[in-house]
């Protein structure tokens, strides 16, 4: 859930933010045999980028995806943000079993 809080927390406030551009929000899970990601995209202008160091959100999503073996890519353009989260999902299993043990 808390990964969940933030990726959705920027790219939210991102595209609510008066701009000239069109704005866009996409977000996508996919499960492919034992790998699962999550992928969002939206939009972006020199009006909502984010000043660097300002949040906390990539460290924490970086921080639960390392948690759980997991990685995350970046991309970012004039135009657009990408944020890719890699899980390996038979990882996540025997990560899980070993927390209750």
């Amino acid at each position: 859930m808390r990964l969940s809080a933030e990726t959705d927390k920027q790219p939210v406030k991102a595209c609510s933010s008066e701009s000239k551009t069109p704005q866009f929000l996409i977000l996508k899970t996919v499960r492919k045999g034992d790998f699962f990601m999550i992928e969002i995209e939206n939009s972006r202008s020199d009006d909502n980028v984010p000043v660097k160091g300002s949040g906390i959100g990539l460290q924490s999503i970086k921080a639960v995806a390392g948690k759980y073996h997991g990685t995350v890519h970046i991309e970012k353009n004039p135009q657009t943000f990408r944020l890719n989260v890699l899980f390996i999902i038979s990882q996540q299993s025997d990560c899980i079993s070993m927390q209750g043990s």
